[in-house]
């Protein structure tokens, strides 16, 4: 997200800000490079979840969180964007016998953000 986008999402922002615990600048530099539809479609406190992933990566190769809610389960993965993350990370998963239903590529300063979502019968075992 351009510093332009940034301005323009600023209530959004103040908003994310007050719901974190993580550091505003952590927050600009985590969504700078996301699409706008990101800050329309997530809840501040995925947001702020998912910019805390990002500032681990420094000591981390990837970073992963599970949530279930509602009998579905959604994996997010952030990880040093590289070609074919996304379709080994699928892969991956459905040979383990997942059916994801819902996948969202993310990218932003060569990080990519993955967040696949399958019911959790699917993986229980």
């Amino acid at each position: 997200m351009r510093a332009s986008m940034l301005r323009a999402h600023r209530p959004r922002l103040k908003e994310l800000y007050a719901a974190s615990t993580v550091d505003h600048e952590a927050i600009d530099r985590f969504v700078e490079g996301l699409p706008e539809r990101y800050l329309r479609t997530r809840s501040a406190s995925q947001v702020s979840a998912h910019a805390r992933l990002a500032e681990e990566l420094s000591q981390h190769p990837a970073r992963t969180s599970l949530d279930v809610s509602d009998d579905i389960c959604h994996l997010t993965v952030l990880a040093h964007d590289r070609p074919y993350l996304f379709a080994d990370l699928a892969g991956a998963l459905s040979s383990w016998g997942m059916t994801s239903s819902a996948q969202k590529r993310l990218r932003t300063c060569r990080v990519s953000l993955s967040i696949l979502s399958a019911s959790a019968i699917d993986i229980a075992p």
